[in-house]
């Protein structure tokens, strides 16, 4: 259920310990230190250590909204769709209430761009 924006061969360098299908088996190896693991509105982070970069707080940088790619430990998983799906739409009402230019209005356009980055690799994927 798993997908990495890289494609599988870097999902299955990520996931090489544990069923890619089995999240139960991702947090449990985090917790004995066999694999880092953290749970994001995407899905999860592999990255060792402190992510500097947001992870939990926003997606630009898991999702390459800011253009500059995506996170290469970043798994975006198939069954937080609908939360994706439900972060757009509030995106767009957010951004539609901005005022544009405003650095509150480019943080939202960044974030909406990243979900639709993950939604994009995540249906691609569910199509083959």
């Amino acid at each position: 259920r798993f997908v990495s924006p890289f494609g599988e061969a870097r999902k299955s360098q990520i996931l090489n310990i544990v069923s890619a299908s089995d999240a139960k088996k991702l947090v449990l190896a985090a917790k004995k230190g066999a694999v880092s693991w953290r749970i994001t509105l995407a899905g999860g982070c592999t990255k060792r250590g402190h992510c500097s970069l947001g992870g939990a707080d926003t997606l630009v940088h898991c999702g390459g909204g800011h253009e500059k790619g995506a996170c290469a430990d970043a798994l975006y998983d198939q069954d937080r769709v609908p939360e994706l799906i439900d972060l757009q739409e509030i995106l767009s009402d957010r951004l539609s209430a901005a005022p544009q230019g405003s650095p509150y209005y480019e943080s939202l356009r960044l974030q909406q761009r990243a979900t639709n980055n993950i939604l994009d690799t995540l249906k691609a994927a569910a199509n083959g």
